[in-house]
């Protein structure tokens, strides 16, 4: 209730009785609660003729188009990079793919089968069979 806890509720009370006495105290909160529900019911009525006027409605109305048309752009921009960084995604995943396709296929280049020449082995099938 209007920000205060039980405890300062408490000592208000406290103080409250202390000043106004006991016999008069019942009295008083009456008055205040009669008050508060008063500020509270005036309070209420004003909020209620603000949101009906008719100058109030069309700035709301002005600064819900405005607050869409600035999300808009952003949701725009949003997509395009989240877009781009799927085609470049694609793309990076495309050459490390070829990358090595193309480093298994010379590793397998390298590593054939030895060569049988006139009966021998070669240790590098690479190089010719006299520096062998």
């Amino acid at each position: 209730m209007f920000g205060m806890g039980w405890g300062e509720i408490l000592v208000i009370g406290i103080i409250a009785m202390i000043l106004i006495g006991p016999k008069q105290l019942p009295g008083v909160v009456k008055q205040v609660a009669k008050l508060v529900k008063e500020l509270s019911k005036a309070r209420e009525e004003w909020m209620q003729a603000i949101r009906s006027d008719k100058s109030v409605q069309e700035i709301q109305r002005s600064f819900n188009e405005i607050n869409e048309s600035a999300r808009d752009p952003m949701k725009m921009t949003r997509e395009e990079v989240e877009r781009e960084a799927k085609k470049l995604s694609d793309a990076i995943e495309k050459a490390v793919e070829e990358k090595t396709i193309s480093e298994t296929t010379e590793v397998y280049a390298k590593h054939e089968s030895p060569e049988v020449t006139t009966g021998k082995i070669r240790k590098n099938p690479n190089k010719p069979e006299d520096e062998a």
